[in-house]
């Protein structure tokens, strides 16, 4: 793709356009990626039963179908948790009741982050006008604990930011304590944004140019200095994108399909902006 002035308009256009194009690709990926959180599911859900079957003996877990299987565990799961509370003499379904939580919320990170690895690779190699394809979606999952360690970080910054208002915040409530509170809060809001602008490229610089976790934070930070007011504009205009039609639909498989693609169009045009950025910049400094 040649290059061409920053637009969100273009950046629009050829989000939905690769969508149009490559809808089969796209929902096909996803849907693989998705797959990760059901399968790990079942996983979970025969170690538990194992469990149960040892410790309580075979009539408990004599299932004959799947409905039975999922309900005789759902039970199991609930009395885990009223034993945690009620009976610490009961260790073994206290602490399976603690792996569930930790393995469960471990699924759902790790299909997020090959999520957003794949897509990230995928979306550039559209703006590059390169074929997508499923293998090409898995061949980012090598950057998949990078995305993470990077999630930690804005985790981490977002933590620091709280704090570092809560201070401010305390001292302007001595004088006032609603002006405090509501000036605590603005400030907070326009740190946290102005971090997420900032850091917005991160992703791509992990997945593009293979870069470490804060060498690639760094890269953001540089990249995005001089359209940090485009960006927000962006951030802005996507997010009403994806809010406001589905706030008019109250079908929940409708809107559910319909967030998904939306966010797919939005994703595959923020490569768009990054790219476009990256190659103006590259023509400014030459």
């Amino acid at each position: 793709m040649q290059n061409k002035k920053y637009s969100l308009v273009d950046a629009l256009k050829f989000g939905f356009k690769s969508i149009v194009d490559h809808i089969s690709t796209l929902i096909y990926c996803l849907f693989l990626s998705s797959l990760i959180v059901p399968v790990g599911f079942i996983i979970i859900m025969a170690c538990d039963l194992s469990v149960y079957y040892f410790c309580q003996g075979p009539e408990t877990v004599a299932f004959s179908s799947f409905s039975q299987y999922f309900t005789g565990w759902y039970r199991i799961f609930s009395e885990m948790f009223s034993l945690t509370i009620s009976n610490l003499d009961k260790v073994p379904f206290a602490l399976m009741f603690y792996v569930n939580i930790v393995m469960i919320s471990s699924l759902l990170i790790l299909s997020s982050c090959l999520y957003t690895a794949g897509i990230a690779r995928v979306s550039l190699d559209l703006y590059d006008d390169k074929k997508s394809s499923v293998k090409r979606f898995f061949s980012a999952r090598v950057f998949t604990l990078n995305i993470f360690l990077a999630g930690l970080v804005h985790l981490g910054a977002f933590l620091g930011i709280v704090l570092l208002s809560v201070i401010p915040t305390l001292i302007m409530m001595l004088i006032n304590p609603m002006f405090g509170l509501i000036m605590g809060a603005l400030g907070s809001i326009t740190l946290v944004i102005i971090w997420v602008i900032r850091t917005s490229f991160v992703n791509y610089f992990i997945v593009d140019k293979r870069a470490g976790i804060m060498d690639s934070f760094a890269a953001s930070f540089n990249l995005s200095k001089r359209f940090a007011g485009r960006i927000f504009g962006w951030l802005v205009v996507s997010g009403l994108i994806v809010w406001v039609p589905t706030t008019l639909i109250n079908n929940i498989l409708v809107k559910y399909i319909l967030q998904i693609i939306l966010g797919l169009v939005m994703s595959i045009s923020f490569a768009y902006i990054y790219r476009s950025i990256e190659k103006n910049k590259q023509l400014r400094d030459q």
